[in-house]
């Protein structure tokens, strides 16, 4: 089961996410961007070389916002050690103006236009969003000897 948290269940869904997390033998993540490609250019060629590749996608990846953090812990069962339980929680994240603060961002309309036809671009999403700042004002590292995992917080 998905578990999607948004501002106004965040606060109660915090100790289950970094229990999940503690508890996990791994975790997966996938993320949603507002757009992909900066130019076509920049966009990936069979002919790149891993490191041509890589420039390419840190450079326009940088350009645009997460806006769909997915997170889900594997945690072992304890019945059976060759099987895991999924817990997965989807961060809707959206920037909001604070004060004097006005961000700005690079968007693609086909994303745009993606995301209102599976529901997530809608008004009531941006409404619900957790507040996204940048440079990691809203992070915080969750550390043990394991792992260096960061999760959204208020």
């Amino acid at each position: 089961m998905m578990v999607e948290v948004v501002r106004n269940n965040f606060e109660d869904l915090f100790p289950e996410i970094k229990e999940a997390i503690e508890q996990s033998a791994f975790v997966a993540i996938d993320t949603e961007f507002t757009g992909l490609y900066t130019t076509d250019s920049s966009q990936p060629s069979l002919f790149d070389d891993p490191e041509t590749r890589y420039k390419k996608l840190k450079k326009t990846a940088s350009q645009f916002l997460i806006n769909q953090f997915g997170l889900t812990a594997f945690v072992q069962s304890k019945e059976d050690s060759n099987k895991y339980v999924a817990h997965t929680y989807n961060f809707f994240l959206y920037p909001h103006s604070f004060g004097p603060v006005d961000v700005r961002f690079l968007s693609q309309v086909i994303f745009i236009v993606f995301y209102e036809n599976v529901k997530i671009g809608s008004k009531e999403h941006y409404r619900t969003s957790l507040p996204k700042a940048e440079r990691g004002t809203w992070f915080q590292c969750l550390s043990d000897s394991r792992k260096n995992l960061f999760i959204a917080i208020h």
